[in-house]
């Protein structure tokens, strides 16, 4: 029995190490770091002490250790000013600016962004100064000061502009966009979005055209390449010939389409110049008409001077009065070809109508316009970042076995479109609903710098929609959804796919991270991983479980969402 508890007592021992290691790891790469600091700041080797200190530094912060973090920067920046190094005094201005502001102290960091401003204007550090201005004026927004904000970020969109950065020229738009709405300036605030909107524009159309080349090349060197291999008659090449065929027949559709819209277009401006020419006719003739009764007035006037007068006027007013028949008859058909018009204008205009709707139904609004004006090409495009977020019903199956099948798709139906209206005020893209799970994403198709913000803020209103929704079919004792929200942040690609229904979806591991955040979590709460975490924990009070196991994954860092800060 002692046997056995003694190798009981072993294996737990075994185990608890083994969980230790990775934290020991990184303790021990600390400690290491300190020692060759601590040489070198004796050995007054002050550029390499520098260094180290910021890399220390670096450490503390993304141990979420601040206080450590902004003692260690502070010593950077006395070593990099003994050194005399302008680039590194500005690099450790920079971080420590950026420890004070996660700790709140924006006086103290706007002070640090200011001396690292300078420094990267001297030593022509123009993306470090555009990323500087970027932080000074969300401290400043995030003090509600508007106008010092406004002023920051137009100083980096200058640079961003000088230097053609074109992410940091959006970026600098929307922010700036932001401000001036936040400020009650809508004029301004319009003018910065319509210029963000035609930057977005002509550069999503040159990347589309670039990725598209890119991606049609690459998939006819694979076709040949899997069909020199295989004599062309293995599955990949068949695969792959099938792919082709579909996105060239989804291409073929969207063309007829466009090409339909175009022709109506067509028609409707041709009818406009036919209306425009028979109302240019019935004025002359209008003029005409009021010349002959002038000439009929005046030989009416002079009818008893003599005979052949009165005669002459009699024959002339018969013939204007058939004249007048006639025009009269000409009137009353371009009136009525005019109602035709009028009615075939509106049929195509409503058609048209029918049409765009349909469309945006299938494809997001950016997606369906970038299509109709390159209907030859696939849109495919891969975003760096956005943050994905998967909903799921705990319980559904036997909630469903439970009610009619009316009352369950009734029940989804005010769930789900709760759930877009949520979408649509956060700016999140709808992807897809699979059963009673339902995945959207913020980020895309416009690229944006608030889509984690935006995507956690939508989450906790799905969740407060479904537990009213719940407590009020409890007191009519009725059943009740309950729901686990899943978000994840990071890389997709979204494209258009399908050959005879069109969908637009997202791929990556970012999505498959996501739903196994949504499956592990807790019903009622949002489960983030630690890289959306990073992105809203200035924004979100948020609880850290620790690591969790996740399908596939492995051990996963996990944060639940408590409450907007």
């Amino acid at each position: 029995m002692g046997l056995k508890f003694t190798s009981f007592l072993s294996c737990l021992v075994g185990l608890s190490l083994l969980a230790a290691r990775p934290a020991l790891g990184q303790i021990a790469e600390r400690e290491r770091l300190y020692r060759t600091y601590a040489d070198s700041r004796d050995r007054s080797e002050q550029e390499r002490a520098a260094r180290l200190a910021l890399e220390i530094g670096e450490w503390y912060q993304r141990q979420a250790q601040p206080d450590q973090a902004e003692d260690m920067f502070t010593k950077a920046l006395a070593h990099s000013r003994s050194a005399n190094n302008n680039r590194l005094i500005a690099l450790a201005a920079e971080n420590l600016g950026d420890a004070q502001g996660d700790a709140r102290q924006t006086t103290s960091a706007l002070n640090q962004y200011n001396t690292a401003l300078k420094l990267y204007q001297t030593t022509a550090e123009y993306r470090s100064l555009v990323r500087v201005y970027r932080k000074t004026g969300q401290l400043y927004y995030n003090s509600k000061d508007y106008t010092r904000a406004t002023r920051a970020w137009e100083e980096g969109l200058k640079v961003a502009q000088q230097q053609k950065n074109q992410p940091a020229v959006l970026a600098f738009l929307e922010l700036l966009a932001r401000a001036n709405r936040a400020a009650g300036d809508r004029t301004a605030a319009q003018k910065y979005q319509q210029r963000y909107g035609q930057e977005t524009q002509a550069d999503n159309v040159a990347n589309l055209r670039d990725e598209q080349e890119t991606k049609v090349a690459q998939l006819e060197a694979q076709i040949q390449q899997v069909s020199q291999a295989t004599a062309g008659n293995s599955d990949s090449a068949v695969l792959l010939r099938q792919q082709l065929r579909e996105e060239r027949a989804a291409l073929k559709r969207l063309d007829s389409l466009e090409t339909v819209i175009e022709r109506q277009q067509s028609s409707l401006s041709e009818q406009e110049v036919q209306i425009e020419t028979q109302q240019g006719v019935i004025k002359q003739k209008e003029s005409l008409l009021a010349e002959q009764q002038k000439v009929q007035r005046l030989y009416i006037a002079a009818g008893g001077i003599l005979a052949a007068l009165l005669l002459l006027s009699g024959f002339f007013a018969f013939y204007v009065n058939r004249k007048r028949a006639e025009l009269k008859r000409t009137n009353t058909e371009i009136s009525q070809k005019n109602k035709l018009i009028e009615k075939q204008k509106t049929d195509i205009e409503k058609e048209k109508n029918r049409t765009e709707e349909l469309l945006l139904n299938i494809l997001p609004r950016e997606v369906a316009d970038e299509l109709k004006t390159r209907p030859d090409r696939r849109y495919t495009r891969s975003y760096t970042q956005v943050s994905v977020l998967f909903t799921d019903f705990e319980g559904f199956t036997q909630i469903a076995g439970r009610i009619s099948p009316e009352e369950l798709v009734k029940e989804l139906d005010e769930c789900f479109s709760a759930f877009d209206e949520i979408c649509g005020r956060h700016r999140l893209e709808k992807i897809k609903t699979i059963g009673d799970a339902y995945m959207c994403a913020g980020g895309l198709p416009q690229a944006n710098g608030t889509h984690a913000e935006d995507t956690v803020s939508a989450a906790l209103e799905m969740l407060a929609f479904v537990e009213r929704r719940r407590r009020e079919r409890e007191l009519r004792q009725q059943h009740a959804f309950n729901v686990r929200i899943g978000i994840h942040t990071g890389p997709v690609v979204a494209g258009v796919v399908g050959s005879r229904k069109f969908a637009y979806d997202i791929w990556g591991d970012t999505v498959n991270l996501a739903a196994r955040l949504e499956q592990n979590g807790l019903v009622g709460r949002v489960n983030l991983s630690e890289t959306t975490y990073e992105l809203v924990k200035n924004r979100f009070y948020c609880r850290y479980r620790g690591q969790v196991e996740a399908k596939n994954k492995g051990l996963v860092d996990m944060y639940y969402v408590e409450e907007r800060l």
